[in-house]
């Protein structure tokens, strides 16, 4: 299955789109939340210094609202990346090959995910039943599982 140029090029303008929206969004719950913790700490009576001083702890501890931000915003790049790369990868796969759903040992995962643990399928078939990540399961693009050859699976 050779790579599809036009199909990449949107895919990656629409998780770049996708991308840019939620940090958007994640950037008016970031000064929410500050707003909100700024209020807080001046119902408790502490001055302009001191609640300054309160959210530069929190920003060096990596805790709260800011730490929040930072999360989300690598989780949304994360999903970008391995969503374009497994395309490309995955471009590469012969339709007719059989194919394992294997599971990352370090991972947490989903019913579908286990159901299809250990299946040997053609691409074809893993195609029309749903790749890892691509929606067809439970954890969605969260997915941590990979399809691999069987004659290239290591014993």
């Amino acid at each position: 299955m050779p790579i599809d140029k036009n199909f990449l090029e949107d895919y990656i303008n629409t998780r770049i789109k996708l991308f840019f929206e939620s940090i958007l969004f994640d950037k008016i719950e970031f000064f929410g939340g500050i707003q909100e913790r700024i209020i807080q700490l001046n119902e408790l009576g502490l001055d302009e210094n001191a609640i300054v001083e309160d959210l530069y702890k929190e920003l060096l501890s990596k805790n709260g609202t800011i730490s929040k931000l930072e999360k989300n915003e690598s989780n949304e790049l994360w999903a970008l990346l391995k969503g374009v790369s497994q395309y490309v990868i995955w471009s590469a796969f012969d339709d007719k090959t059989k194919y394992e759903w294997v599971m990352n040992p370090g991972a947490q995962h989903c019913g579908g995910c286990l159901d299809r643990a250990g299946q040997v399928k053609t691409f074809d078939e893993w195609k029309a039943l749903g790749l890892p990540g691509s929606g067809a399961t439970q954890c969605h693009d969260n997915c941590m599982c990979d399809l691999v050859e069987v004659s290239n699976k290591k014993k």
